[in-house]
């Protein structure tokens, strides 16, 4: 890249105000074009598509699927040379090891400011090597092959990650039948063993639904697929049965919302 070619930036954050932000410091930065923005991570891979930049600024958590599903994307390319750099922009610090898994070029915690922004942006720059558009065009096209063609992005499916030590775990949602609230966690159970995730029901709840989840009572999240019958207690409680004889309670106000889901399921 020529000394007074601009950075061309795709940002995908969830949140108005954030982009609002980080559209306003990148205004003072000569050296930097904003091309497109996107509110989730198919828009965001669609923008990455249609405007091939350097540099994408990604949030973490983010509806449809996440912005780690939208690094991981880019990064199943063999023309690894051409992919744009992923710069995160996250509230959540606990996604620094992730970051580092899918090859960020950089991860800046909010409230970001304009200096942090300008230094991962040097960094970018003088890591970047664009001599080869084609090459570059490639890995675009390789990584929407991988499921995420046609705009339907029906491959990609959301995964919830747990730790355990210096370990971080990825698990198919499909495979999870329920999540429930617990102290300052959310736990699940996959294949018998019991797992916690940092995320927040609602958080799951957002990027889930699309899977059939349900919010059933205020502490529990559950995969309608899973439900194997609805049980009225002689007190008015209602329970629904999960594998296993599993019961969990279900709470009169989401009573309705239950019965009309696995009615049109």
């Amino acid at each position: 890249m020529s000394a007074g070619t601009k950075l061309s930036i795709v940002m995908a954050d969830d949140e108005p105000i954030a982009r609002r932000r980080i559209r306003r410091m990148l205004s003072t930065l000569a050296s930097v074009e904003l091309v497109a923005e996107a509110d989730d991570g198919p828009s965001a891979l669609q923008a990455i598509e249609s405007f091939r930049p350097d540099v994408v600024l990604l949030d973490v958590r983010m509806p449809g699927f996440d912005g780690m599903a939208v690094a991981r994307a880019l990064r199943t390319s063999d023309a690894a040379s051409g992919r744009p750099a992923v710069v995160f922009v996250t509230a959540h610090s606990e996604f620094a090891l992730d970051a580092f898994e899918v090859e960020a070029a950089d991860f800046l915690l909010k409230p970001v400011d304009v200096e942090g922004l300008t230094r991962a942006l040097d960094r970018v720059r003088g890591r970047l090597d664009r001599a080869d558009r084609a090459e570059y065009a490639e890995s675009i096209t390789n990584a929407l092959r991988l499921g995420l063609a046609d705009g339907s992005f029906e491959a990609m499916v959301p995964r919830v990650t747990a730790r355990r030590g210096n370990s971080v775990y990825y698990f198919d949602a499909r495979e999870i039948d329920f999540f429930e609230a617990r102290d300052r966690y959310v736990r699940f159970t996959h294949r018998g063993s019991s797992y916690s995730t940092d995320e927040t029901l609602s958080s799951l709840m957002e990027r889930l639904e699309s899977l059939g989840f349900l919010q059933i009572h205020r502490r529990t999240l559950v995969r309608l697929g899973a439900v194997l019958a609805v049980h009225s207690g002689v007190s008015g409680g209602v329970t629904v049965e999960l594998a296993e004889g599993l019961r969990l309670p279900v709470s009169r106000r989401r009573l309705p919302s239950l019965r009309q889901a696995l009615a049109a399921s």
